[in-house]
């Protein structure tokens, strides 16, 4: 049994896992670009003294959302997969609001713009979750 698990390890798991983690890794980085840039740049002031919007770096939030396609496929495979037992596990919540954070933040970003209070929220919130994985 232990070979079995060992070799559908080997030839099937192991290579997915390797894919979503780097893939998470991936949009970690461009998450921390996209704060840097937005947030963490020199502050725009108007002649009223009033902060300015930054704009909102399209590429990079269409980056981010393609990055998220992949933890979409992989957890509704498992939601289907396992049906109502896969909200049993702690992780799965995690994964599931890992997401909704993810395309909530890119909504904010674009809708609420990027100093709206509810979007910097947001933002704690999906970088909170991102290091939980």
């Amino acid at each position: 049994m232990k070979d079995l698990i060992e070799y559908k390890w080997t030839e099937y798991a192991r290579n997915i896992q390797w894919f979503g983690w780097i893939l998470h890794i991936i949009y970690q980085i461009v998450l921390g670009y996209y704060v840097e840039t937005v947030y963490l740049s020199e502050p725009v002031f108007n002649d009223k003294g009033v902060r300015q919007e930054p704009e909102v770096n399209t590429y990079v939030i269409v980056a981010l959302s393609v990055l998220l396609v992949y933890p979409v496929f992989y957890d509704g495979t498992q939601m289907v997969k396992s049906g109502w037992s896969y909200f049993q596990e702690p992780w799965n919540w995690l994964d599931i609001l890992h997401v909704f954070l993810g395309y909530g933040n890119i909504y904010c970003q674009f809708v609420l713009k990027p100093l709206g209070l509810f979007t910097k929220l947001t933002n704690i919130a999906i970088i909170f979750t991102s290091l939980l994985k």
